[in-house]
Protein backbone atom coordinates (compact mmCIF):
# COMPACT_ATOMS: atom_id res chain seq x y z
CA UNK A 1 0.00 0.00 0.00
CA UNK A 2 1.36 3.39 -0.91
CA UNK A 3 1.91 6.15 1.85
CA UNK A 4 0.40 8.88 1.80
CA UNK A 5 1.95 12.51 1.41
CA UNK A 6 2.62 13.98 4.44
CA UNK A 7 2.06 17.57 3.29
CA UNK A 8 2.68 20.79 5.69
CA UNK A 9 -0.42 22.95 6.28
CA UNK A 10 0.49 25.99 4.24
CA UNK A 11 1.93 26.59 1.05
CA UNK A 12 5.77 26.51 0.07
CA UNK A 13 5.71 29.97 -1.52
CA UNK A 14 3.26 32.65 0.39
CA UNK A 15 1.76 30.68 2.99
CA UNK A 16 -1.90 30.01 1.30
CA UNK A 17 -3.63 27.26 4.34
CA UNK A 18 -4.35 23.99 3.10
CA UNK A 19 -7.06 21.82 3.49
CA UNK A 20 -6.50 18.31 5.18
CA UNK A 21 -8.64 15.43 5.73
CA UNK A 22 -11.45 15.80 8.92
CA UNK A 23 -10.75 19.11 8.95
CA UNK A 24 -13.54 21.29 10.23
CA UNK A 25 -15.16 24.67 8.64
CA UNK A 26 -13.24 24.06 5.62
CA UNK A 27 -14.90 26.98 4.09
CA UNK A 28 -12.77 29.17 6.60
CA UNK A 29 -9.51 28.14 5.29
CA UNK A 30 -10.56 28.35 1.82
CA UNK A 31 -11.71 31.60 1.60
CA UNK A 32 -8.44 32.92 3.97
CA UNK A 33 -6.21 31.83 1.17
CA UNK A 34 -8.78 33.43 -2.06
CA UNK A 35 -8.68 36.59 0.15
CA UNK A 36 -4.77 36.81 -0.11
CA UNK A 37 -4.74 35.80 -3.22
CA UNK A 38 -7.36 38.40 -4.04
CA UNK A 39 -4.62 41.08 -1.91
CA UNK A 40 -1.40 39.66 -3.50
CA UNK A 41 -2.43 39.13 -7.45
CA UNK A 42 -3.02 42.95 -8.74
CA UNK A 43 1.14 43.47 -8.16
CA UNK A 44 0.51 46.26 -6.13
CA UNK A 45 0.41 47.76 -2.66
CA UNK A 46 -0.86 50.37 -1.06
CA UNK A 47 2.31 51.79 0.47
CA UNK A 48 5.20 50.79 2.46
CA UNK A 49 5.76 51.62 5.94
CA UNK A 50 6.76 51.17 9.38
CA UNK A 51 3.33 51.25 11.15
CA UNK A 52 -0.29 50.23 10.52
CA UNK A 53 -2.36 52.75 9.02
CA UNK A 54 -5.06 53.97 11.28
CA UNK A 55 -8.06 52.86 9.59
CA UNK A 56 -6.95 50.25 7.09
CA UNK A 57 -9.27 48.82 4.29
CA UNK A 58 -10.00 45.60 4.25
CA UNK A 59 -7.79 43.77 1.49
CA UNK A 60 -5.13 46.24 1.67
CA UNK A 61 -1.35 45.16 1.24
CA UNK A 62 1.36 46.98 2.88
CA UNK A 63 5.43 46.46 2.99
CA UNK A 64 6.67 46.85 6.25
CA UNK A 65 9.69 48.65 6.89
CA UNK A 66 12.33 48.97 9.08
CA UNK A 67 12.14 49.36 12.91
CA UNK A 68 8.58 48.69 12.61
CA UNK A 69 5.87 49.44 15.15
CA UNK A 70 2.29 48.42 16.49
CA UNK A 71 1.25 45.16 15.61
CA UNK A 72 3.41 44.88 13.00
CA UNK A 73 6.69 45.02 15.47
CA UNK A 74 9.08 42.69 14.31
CA UNK A 75 7.55 42.06 10.68
CA UNK A 76 10.37 44.46 8.58
CA UNK A 77 10.62 43.78 4.81
CA UNK A 78 7.11 41.18 5.44
CA UNK A 79 4.20 42.20 3.22
CA UNK A 80 1.06 43.06 5.80
CA UNK A 81 -2.16 42.38 4.43
CA UNK A 82 -5.67 43.50 6.44
CA UNK A 83 -8.32 40.51 6.07
CA UNK A 84 -11.45 40.22 8.72
CA UNK A 85 -10.08 42.55 11.05
CA UNK A 86 -6.61 41.86 11.53
CA UNK A 87 -2.90 41.54 9.78
CA UNK A 88 -1.95 38.64 7.96
CA UNK A 89 1.97 38.86 7.10
CA UNK A 90 3.42 37.24 4.14
CA UNK A 91 6.95 36.77 3.86
CA UNK A 92 8.51 37.76 0.61
CA UNK A 93 10.03 35.71 -2.01
CA UNK A 94 13.18 36.23 -4.17
CA UNK A 95 11.68 37.49 -7.57
CA UNK A 96 8.38 38.97 -6.01
CA UNK A 97 7.65 42.45 -7.83
CA UNK A 98 5.16 44.92 -6.57
CA UNK A 99 3.65 48.57 -7.44
CA UNK A 100 4.28 50.70 -4.23
CA UNK A 101 1.05 52.71 -5.33
CA UNK A 102 2.14 55.44 -2.55
CA UNK A 103 5.46 56.29 -4.04
CA UNK A 104 4.74 55.42 -7.53
CA UNK A 105 7.39 53.09 -7.95
CA UNK A 106 8.30 49.35 -8.70
CA UNK A 107 9.54 47.39 -6.06
CA UNK A 108 11.11 43.86 -6.10
CA UNK A 109 12.40 41.41 -3.52
CA UNK A 110 16.08 39.77 -3.49
CA UNK A 111 16.65 39.13 -0.17
CA UNK A 112 15.69 42.42 0.33
CA UNK A 113 13.60 45.18 -1.12
CA UNK A 114 14.85 47.48 -3.98
CA UNK A 115 13.65 50.26 -6.16
CA UNK A 116 15.17 51.91 -8.93
CA UNK A 117 17.01 55.14 -7.94
CA UNK A 118 17.39 57.70 -10.72
CA UNK A 119 21.04 59.18 -11.62
CA UNK A 120 21.54 62.71 -10.63
CA UNK A 121 21.58 65.20 -13.07
CA UNK A 122 24.12 66.24 -15.00
CA UNK A 123 25.82 69.44 -13.48
CA UNK A 124 28.85 71.48 -14.43
CA UNK A 125 32.37 70.25 -16.55
CA UNK A 126 34.20 72.03 -18.65
CA UNK A 127 32.27 71.17 -21.85
CA UNK A 128 28.55 71.23 -21.82
CA UNK A 129 26.22 68.92 -24.02
CA UNK A 130 23.32 70.36 -23.97
CA UNK A 131 21.68 67.47 -26.07
CA UNK A 132 23.22 64.94 -24.22
CA UNK A 133 20.93 66.46 -20.69
CA UNK A 134 18.48 67.13 -22.78
CA UNK A 135 18.19 63.17 -23.60
CA UNK A 136 19.02 62.02 -20.39
CA UNK A 137 16.56 64.10 -18.38
CA UNK A 138 13.80 62.52 -20.88
CA UNK A 139 14.87 59.19 -20.59
CA UNK A 140 14.70 59.74 -16.52
CA UNK A 141 11.31 61.03 -17.46
CA UNK A 142 10.28 58.27 -19.16
CA UNK A 143 11.55 55.92 -16.26
CA UNK A 144 9.52 57.85 -13.69
CA UNK A 145 6.43 57.72 -15.71
CA UNK A 146 6.73 53.49 -16.20
CA UNK A 147 7.28 53.20 -12.32
CA UNK A 148 10.92 52.52 -12.89
CA UNK A 149 12.44 55.30 -10.70
CA UNK A 150 10.18 57.02 -8.34
CA UNK A 151 9.08 60.29 -9.43
CA UNK A 152 11.14 62.88 -7.67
Amino acid sequence: MAQPLDLPSTSANIGLPLLFTGQAQKEVFINEGLALIDALMPGAISASRNEPPTSPVEGTAYRVTGEATASWAGREDELAIYLAGSWRFVEPQDGMVFFDRAAGALIHFDTSWHTATPPQPLDGGSVVDSEARAAIAALITALENVGIFAKS
